[in-house]
């Protein structure tokens, strides 16, 4: 199994559209947090063309990195920056951690262990492992997890409990395989999609416990027809693809 030194290189990445609010509280906790990790951990920033002040914010953290595009391209696109950050600075590790307050900075410590115990390529923190911490979901989302959680075991073997969780770790070899997809793939978001392409890919997957908050802003999917055309879509981009 891997052990995490000095000489690995991890990024934070964290995608952020309009959070000048909750960005300061998250920067903190994951700058006090890392302050304790033995490796070389980089925090950066991928402002998605905010319209407030999350830039600004941000760049006021000496040790945070921000980089920020000129247009909104949405979350997915968001995501494919972050990857392409990820492989183009030679990082060992990648931790996606949103900027909304949704993920708790202990679960960057959960995901390295877990990384440290498995050797898995890639790890999901789960919102549904934590007692301590119930996480709630609608019933249309509840019944898009279950079909999502059996189509991966039953076509894949992977047993993956919370399968549109976005806080994760990928390592390099996740990094280079997802550099790989074409460019009409890099709207989607992390979910069931890229689950099934990391395990025809070979990858392995694992998932930790993580702690987990409510989002402020859920738009698409309190609608009905957006939620259940994203779950089509990325149902039939995971068998097909």
């Amino acid at each position: 199994m891997p052990t995490l030194t000095s000489e690995h290189k991890i990024l934070i990445g964290i995608p952020a559209y309009n959070e000048e609010t909750a960005i300061c509280k998250v920067l903190e906790d994951l700058i006090e947090l890392t302050s304790s990790i033995d490796a070389k951990v980089d925090i950066t920033v991928f402002d998605d063309g905010s319209k407030d002040k999350t830039s600004e914010v941000a760049g006021s953290y000496e040790s945070v990195v921000v980089s920020r595009a000129e247009k909104n391209g949405g979350y997915g696109t968001n995501l494919f920056r972050i990857y392409d950050y990820a492989k183009s600075g030679d990082y060992d590790l990648l931790i996606v951690h949103d900027g909304d307050g949704q993920h708790d900075a202990a679960n960057v410590i959960s995901l390295l262990s877990r990384w440290e115990e498995s050797g898995a390529d890639a790890i999901i923190a789960s919102r549904f492992k934590n007692d301590e911490h119930k996480y709630s979901m609608p019933i249309s989302r509840k019944t898009g997890k279950i079909i999502w959680q059996f189509l991966l075991k039953a076509v894949w073997g992977a047993e993956i409990g919370d399968p549109s969780s976005g806080n994760v770790l990928l390592d390099k070899k996740v990094i280079a395989d997802i550099s790989m997809l074409p460019k009409e793939y890099h709207c989607i978001f992390f979910n069931f999609f890229m689950l099934a392409y990391f395990c025809k890919r070979g990858n392995r997957l694992t998932e930790c416990v993580g702690v987990f908050y409510p989002a402020e802003n859920c738009s698409m999917h309190s609608n009905l027809f957006k939620a259940t055309t994203f779950f089509i879509k990325n149902t039939f981009y995971g068998l097909f693809l």
